[in-house]
Order: C-alpha cells, then sequence, then structure tokens
C-alpha cells in the first residue's frame, strides 16, 4: 500500500460519494439528453464542449450553453426538451452503476463505515438517481447541492457531511470523478481519491492527499486490505 494508502486510510471512518460519474453512469444520459434536445433546436455542439461540463451542476451548465450558443437559445425550451429526452431514456434502461461500486460498499460494510452521498444534483433529482440505479438503500445520507449556500467546487457540501457524521474531515475519504468535486474535497480538507472520467481531465501534479486510481476496484482493494 502507497504511502498514501498507510497514512490515510488508517484513519478513515466514513467515506463520501459523489454520484454522478462516480456512483452512476449518469453522464452519459446527461451529454445524450442534451444533445437530443439541441439537435430538436438547431444547434450542434463538438464534443468536447459536453466534456467539460461532467461535474458541473445544472445552473453552471446552462450558463455554459448560453455563452456557447447565439440569441437564439431558448432556454426554457432547452430544459424542457432535454428533460423529457432524459425521463424517457432512463426510465427505459435505467442508469448502469459504475464498474467497482458492489465492491466498495462491500468493502465499507465489512469495516463498518458509513456511506453518504454528496452531490451536485438536487435531492429530488439524486434520489430519483438513486432509485433508477437500484441504490436507494445503501447509504445512511443523500446531501445535494440545494442544501448547501455553495455548490462543488466550493467545500460546503463535504463539511456538511462530516458534521452530519460528527467526524473530522480528515476522518472522511472523499471518492469523485471530476476536478470540480476533487477541488471541493481538497478546500475541505478531506482525503480523496480520484477516479476521473478522463485521464487528460488529470493536472500533472496533485496535492499528497489526493490519490488518482483508474476504478473503484482499486478503491475496493485499498479498503479490504485495512480489514485483514
Amino acid at each position: 500500500m502507497s504511502l498514501f494508502g498507510f497514512a490515510v486510510f488508517k484513519a478513515i471512518k466514513a467515506v463520501i460519494f459523489d454520484l454522478d460519474g462516480l456512483l452512476i453512469d449518469s453522464e452519459s444520459s446527461y451529454r445524450s439528453a442534451w444533445q437530443q434536445a439541441l439537435t430538436q433546436m438547431g444547434f450542434s455542439l463538438e464534443r468536447a464542449f459536453f466534456d467539460q461540463l461532467v461535474g458541473a451542476e445544472a445552473s453552471r451548465v446552462e450558463q455554459l450553453l448560453i455563452d456557447q450558443l447565439d440569441s437564439t437559445f431558448d432556454l426554457s425550451a432547452f430544459r424542457h426538451l432535454s428533460a423529457e429526452c432524459w425521463h424517457t431514456q432512463v426510465n427505459r434502461t435505467g442508469i448502469p452503476l459504475m464498474p467497482g461500486v458492489e465492491s466498495v460498499l462491500t468493502a465499507c460494510k465489512r469495516l463498518r463505515w458509513p456511506t453518504v452521498v454528496a452531490t451536485n444534483s438536487v435531492q429530488t433529482q439524486a434520489h430519483k438517481l438513486l432509485e433508477l440505479a437500484g441504490l436507494s438503500a445503501e447509504f445512511k445520507q443523500v446531501l445535494a447541492s440545494d442544501q448547501v449556500a455553495n455548490p462543488k467546487p466550493a467545500p460546503d457540501i463535504y463539511l456538511l457531511a462530516a458534521a452530519s457524521l460528527a467526524l473530522k474531515p480528515a476522518e472522511c475519504l472523499v471518492l469523485e470523478d471530476s476536478l470540480t468535486g476533487i477541488t471541493a474535497a481538497l478546500a475541505a480538507q478531506m482525503p480523496c481519491c480520484w477516479i476521473p472520467a478522463s485521464a487528460h481531465s488529470v493536472p500533472q501534479h496533485l496535492p499528497e492527499h489526493c490519490l488518482v486510481l483508474p476504478s473503484l476496484h482499486e478503491v475496493a482493494a485499498r479498503i479490504e486490505a485495512l480489514s485483514v
């Protein structure tokens, strides 16, 4: 186990999970719905544009679209069409889990670590996503952006999670897939594991309390090592 694993994992008493792109493969369904809605409205954007939306809250996504598109873009129509496209898709197919989710949750249960969701989605959306993915019963709490003054990349939601567990920030391990979430976790002074959506999104130099791993399977293996 690395120095990060030995020095930091031993102090962990709970795990805080991001939701979209970390626990569930919802980012692809959002992207598909956005693209379908924009196409119906007569707009087209490159894949690279949608990649920058990973981990962003809804208001940030909308502002980026407004900045990118011309004055004929109707935000209200986009909201309606994209929501319609998204619900049609996920109600038909559900939302798949990201690889390794079950392994991490099993490892946490073995160590009796509480697990919490902290997401930039709002409460109603977060609970619907967890239900569609079959994860509703797995988490002690679900914390969302409408419960804090500032969404990620601010640390508010992670500090709220630690307080709700009556734990110090250093005792909470954050699992994230985006730079937005990692920035929030580090601002909260929490150790974090980054499972990036794309290798290109990872800066060359990272703080010592941020560990980059290829999948949740790797996270589970490090947690499992503590129970041996």
